[in-house]
């Protein structure tokens, strides 16, 4: 008798170890950055389900509006369908949303309690996307599933497939959360290598008051925050090395959540290759690529091209003016004695000096 006794003991505190380190594996996403539960607050209308329980002379609402009322102490007072097999249960959010996570509750009612279930999204309730499939445990058991979303949806549902006694009763849910990120991601995120630095460039997002500028040396990361709260949608980064590639990613924040990460952009600073002025023949064709992918070319002297030289070699230091004049020569159409171009040190991407001589 002692012996079962003890064999029982440590069979059931390996399986609580077992399930403790199940749901604490899971709830470990719960922290990340930005993560609300993005069902908070919608109206009673925005919940569906393929069938609610209805049995005659219980009056009780099994909705599926109570397996999202924030109430996670109760028992046989959530969700409940009418079938136990492929049932499901809706949400439209009225906009497109990136949900990440579900986090679910169990009733005490174990034999009826969700079991294999799917989620799916749609942004026309009609085609429905796989984005995530598992099983859950029962008896007033909160667990968290986390998977990569495949993009934004209106429409999130969850498919449920059994119940845990595999009977022909009902499903049932205590309470559900949808989490993701309720600040929309930054789009567009461009990145431009310069000498010892990186230029970002993004586009804004409505309702963002900030945000944070991450950086990585390898393609997906994991990227370090080098500026937060950015107030602008553009940023430049300073603290790289010429000949080595950087990703970036851009959050949005708007003061209580943050985004999920932009697209990823990448960029090698590296200093452009300048000629010896003393090596330049008696004229040279001066071509400019700006960081807009336009090439300006100018048929200068090796003076002038000398003169832009040391310009663009001070500016690199820090000193000097912003800008530089060109004059266009033989390019002076129309009644002026002379027309030039200044060119913005910010904007210059890269250049190329072609020697030749006049004769």
């Amino acid at each position: 008798m002692k012996r079962w006794k003890s064999v029982m003991i440590k069979t059931i505190i390996s399986l609580s170890l077992v399930l403790s380190m199940f749901v604490f594996q899971n709830h470990a996403f719960a922290d990340a950055t930005g993560e609300v539960d993005l069902t908070d607050g919608l109206p009673n209308s925005a919940f569906s389900a393929s069938s609610v329980w209805n049995r005659p002379g219980d009056t009780r609402n099994f909705g599926p509006e109570k397996a999202f009322d924030n109430v996670w102490i109760e028992n046989n007072a959530g969700f409940s369908t009418n079938a136990t097999k492929n049932e499901w249960i809706a949400v439209d959010f009225g906009k497109e949303q990136s949900i990440s996570k579900l986090k679910y509750k169990a009733d005490l009612s174990y034999e009826y309690d969700m079991k294999d279930f799917v989620v799916q999204a749609s942004n026309d309730n009609s085609n429905w996307e796989k984005q995530y499939s598992g099983s859950a445990l029962g008896n007033d058991t909160i667990q968290e599933f986390v998977w990569k979303p495949t993009g934004s949806y209106r429409y999130w549902r969850v498919q449920l497939i059994n119940n845990i006694g595999n009977n022909s009763y009902c499903i049932m849910v205590a309470e559900m959360e949808l989490i993701g990120s309720k600040q929309e991601a930054p789009l567009n995120l461009v990145a431009v290598g310069k000498n010892k630095m990186v230029d970002l460039s993004w586009s804004p997002v409505t309702g963002a008051t900030g945000y944070n500028v991450k950086r990585a040396t390898d393609t997906g990361g994991p990227y370090t925050s080098i500026a937060p709260n950015v107030t602008g949608d553009s940023y430049t980064d300073n603290t790289v090395i010429n000949g080595m590639t950087y990703y970036y990613v851009v959050s949005a924040t708007d003061g209580s959540s943050e985004s999920l990460n932009s697209n990823e952009a990448s960029a090698t600073p590296q200093k452009v290759n300048q000629p010896d002025p003393e090596s330049l023949g008696e004229r040279a064709i001066l071509t400019i690529t700006l960081t807009t992918g336009i090439d300006k070319e100018y048929d200068l002297s090796a003076e002038e091209v000398s003169a832009f030289l040391n310009w663009y070699d001070a500016r690199d230091a820090g000193t000097g003016p912003a800008k530089y004049a060109i004059t266009k020569h033989n390019n002076n159409k129309g009644p002026f004695s002379a027309r030039k171009d200044y060119v913005i040190f910010d904007k210059i991407l890269t250049f190329s000096v072609d020697e030749y001589s006049a004769e």
